[in-house]
Formats: C-alpha cells, structure tokens, sequence
C-alpha cells in the first residue's frame, strides 16, 4: 500500500549535484527552507461545460474536492495508520522516528497538495477523447499535465458531473492520458471524497504495472458506475462521505458490476468539512 513515507519519498525532489553526494551534504527535508524541493500532488481539471447556471456548480465541485480531500488526509492521523507506515517503511531517509514527525509530513501533503484549473471557453463540449488528445499534445512537448510524477490521470468536469453535481451527486470523472486501447476505456466517474485513496491506487498501480480503473462493458455504461475505491490502500475516502439511502452502480475489477443499496454518495459543502 501506498503508506505517507512512500508518498512523500515521491514527491521529495531535491535538485541534483554533479559527482557523489556525501551523507552529511544531503538535504534535511524537514527543514522549512527546503520545502519547494517539494513536487506538488493532485490533478489537472478540465472543465467542458459552461451552460447556464453551470457556474455555481462548477464552485462547489471545486470546493468539494479540495475540502473533502483535507479530511481524507485526516483519516491519516489515527494510530492504526502510523503504525502500518511503521511498518512498511523502507527508506530511512523518510522514516517517521516518532509520531509527531510523521503528523509533520501528513500536513506537508496536505499543503501540497493541488488542483490545476483549466476552464477555458475554447473547451466547451469537448469529450472524453478530446480532453485526453489535448492532454497527450501537452505531455509530448514536455509541459507538466499533472502534478506528481507517476500519475498520468486528469481530471474532468463535464456537463453530466455538472448535473450530478446539481442534483446532490459528488463526482467527477478520472480520465488516462496515456491510454492503451486494448486494455480498457480509460476512464471513470469516482466520488469527490475519493481523491486521496485514488492517487495511493495510481502509487501501487505504477509499481505493478495494473491499471487502476477497469471495465470490459459498453463505454455508455460507464456514466452510470462509479469507482468503489481501492481494498488495498486506507479507506480514506470514508472520512468524507455523506450516506445517502439509493441505488448506485459500483464497478469492481475486470467489469464486475454490483449493485449496492445505500452506497456512500459524496455532498459537499458539509457542516463536517474543514479548510
């Protein structure tokens, strides 16, 4: 799983020295003037709709990922958590000797953690495919599409999350850029609270080589199913999530579909969620 030490170990990118780099010459990450050897984490979002009324919707599904995101980290913060980083840790340079350093880097992600906007008139009524061309353009002349450097998954507002988004339901849909036809559509609706959880899948998947979301039905279907989230990582998600008692669709590994009475629908803007 991908635990805060591995997280962190990621995002550390201190600049380079020509030769051998001696022990006592090596960065102190801790050290607030060493903080922008920080890369950031998170996602592009694009946004394709701009209808009427659209705008108000638009804030609150910003305002939800980023509020619901900061509690997810929260999750982070129980003794169970830091045990299991405890015991997964590999690296010593990111080893968290005691609690109160490993809470230090839990609010290192939490202030790195970022959303880059993109809404753009020029991007109305793009589809999935179109988002996903434009994405692979920037990727091949170099520019950065995603913060982080594993992840190559971006975020996309259209108008059916926009909708859903007005009609109580938190979603938005994780689009590939580096999408491989023969494997699967590349792309999913996931909860606005999943964010975290999903970025740790996106960790593991890189290293193993999996795909983090997969479905084998009809593409159309996939505007009814959502994410179920990532058994092996923290369930972070959960910290976030208001229950709704409805019907949804969830999608499990290779195109299993389960119907789940009362699944955990996302709302933002809960008396519940913090800045």
């Amino acid at each position: 799983m991908a635990t805060v030490s591995e997280i962190i170990r990621a995002l550390w990118k201190p600049p380079r020295s020509p030769g051998i780099r001696l022990e006592k010459d090596r960065l102190d990450r801790t050290l607030p003037e060493n903080f922008t050897c920080y890369k950031q984490w998170g996602f592009n979002i694009y946004r394709t709709y701009y209808g009427k009324g659209s705008n108000k919707h638009w804030a609150k599904l910003l305002d939800a990922l980023k509020r619901q995101t900061y509690l997810a980290l929260r999750y982070l913060e129980q003794d169970s958590e830091y045990e299991i980083d405890t015991r997964n840790r590999k690296f010593g340079i990111y080893d968290h000797p005691n609690k109160e350093e490993y809470m230090e880097d839990l609010e290192r992600l939490r202030k790195l953690f970022h959303l880059e906007v993109r809404q753009d008139p020029n991007l109305e009524g793009l589809d999935i495919h179109q988002v996903r061309k434009i994405c692979a353009e920037e990727h091949n002349q170099g520019k950065v599409i995603t913060a982080g450097v594993r992840v190559h998954y971006v975020l996309v507002a259209d108008e059916a999350v926009l909708r859903d988004i007005s009609q109580g339901e938190f979603v938005v849909k994780a689009v590939s850029y580096k999408w491989d036809r023969s494997k699967n559509w590349g792309w999913m609706r996931i909860p606005t609270g999943y964010l975290l959880e999903f970025w740790q899948s996106l960790v593991i998947s890189n290293e193993i080589d999996q795909d983090t979301v997969w479905f084998l039905g009809p593409e159309e279907e996939l505007e009814k199913c959502i994410w179920p989230g990532e058994d092996s990582v923290s369930q972070t998600g959960r910290c976030s999530e208001v229950r709704l008692g409805y019907t949804i669709t969830v999608v499990k590994p290779f195109g299993t579909r389960v119907k789940s009475f009362g699944r955990p629908a996302q709302q933002g803007g809960g008396s519940n969620q913090e800045q």
